[in-house]
């Protein structure tokens, strides 16, 4: 019966010296990290090793209950008994407490974790999340990093590379049709259209020679007309944009395609292309009413 005792009151007395170390909730959750699968388990780990403990000190207390009863029994039987009863409860309570505890934190950490053998010392360790699964509850997540700039120049000021004379512009076109004749200098297309019975004007002079040659390279697969460039009276267009312009094509799927496959994809108004329809107004790509793609290269 001692040696019982003494097994009992050593398997309560080894989790005590850390009793209340255990936190419910997983720390790596508390600090703000996502809580991942791993959490759950680590979860289920400090709620059994919380009870564990409670347990624990009930059976402690159980133990000095009937050592008290038995010691001031003065020589009552039904004292004596009394205390006895009290101690083997909390023996047989202790076991059944502490080899549950055992099975569940075994079962947790070796299917879980997939941690091959199990030593005392591990059982009252706090589980690691970063020893398995991959996961791990103190996670911290990398900025993402910036997509890699566009070979292009800087949107609001004017290009290093632009070619000023328009002569020059449109050949470096190299076939592209052009929509309309260039506006004068100083005057917007709105203005030139009504003085000219509603006859546009588009201006390429002013883009970039790096803008040229990426829409040369793309027309040389599939066909489509420069319906926009610098000429004023753009929100988004002018020579302080050299790598926007507007296009039409009868094969927008081909051209899109041939913009993705350079790295440009579609956007809102910013790098890559922009649907519109007749009025200007930004519309999806996938739209069978597109007016003219919007592209910044």
């Amino acid at each position: 019966m001692t040696r019982l005792l003494s097994l009992t009151l050593l398997l309560f007395l080894i989790p005590l010296t850390s009793f209340g170390a255990t936190t419910l909730v997983p720390t790596g959750c508390q600090a703000g990290c996502p809580c991942t699968l791993c959490d759950f388990y680590l979860l289920a780990h400090n709620i059994i090793t919380i009870l564990f403990e409670l347990m624990a000190i009930i059976a402690v207390l159980s133990f000095l209950y009937g050592g008290i009863l038995i010691m001031t029994s003065g020589g009552s039987e039904g004292k004596v008994k009394q205390g006895k009863d009290a101690i083997t409860s909390a023996v047989i309570g202790a076991l059944i407490a502490g080899l549950a505890w055992l099975f569940f934190s075994a079962a947790l950490n070796s299917l879980t974790f997939g941690i091959k053998t199990v030593t005392l010392d591990g059982f009252f360790k706090p589980l690691a999340c970063n020893t398995g699964g991959g996961e791990s509850c103190n996670t911290t997540f990398k900025p993402k990093p910036p997509p890699a700039a566009l070979p292009s120049s800087n949107p609001g000021e004017p290009s290093a590379d632009a070619i000023q004379n328009e002569n020059a512009a449109r050949a470096a076109l190299g076939g592209i049709p052009v929509n309309n004749p260039p506006c004068p200098a100083g005057v917007s297309f709105q203005q030139y259209r009504s003085t000219h019975g509603g006859q546009g004007c588009t201006t390429v002079a002013g883009l970039s020679a790096q803008t040229l040659a990426t829409l040369k390279d793309i027309h040389s697969r599939t066909a489509f007309t420069i319906s926009g460039g610098t000429e004023a009276g753009h929100a988004s267009h002018g020579t302080d944009h050299p790598s926007t312009i507007d296009v039409t094509s009868g094969n927008y799927a081909g051209l899109f395609r041939e913009l993705r496959a350079k790295g440009y994809n579609e956007s809102n108004f910013g790098r890559g292309y922009t649907c519109e329809d007749s009025a200007g107004h930004r519309i999806a790509c996938s739209s069978g009413s597109i007016h003219h793609a919007h592209l910044e290269l």
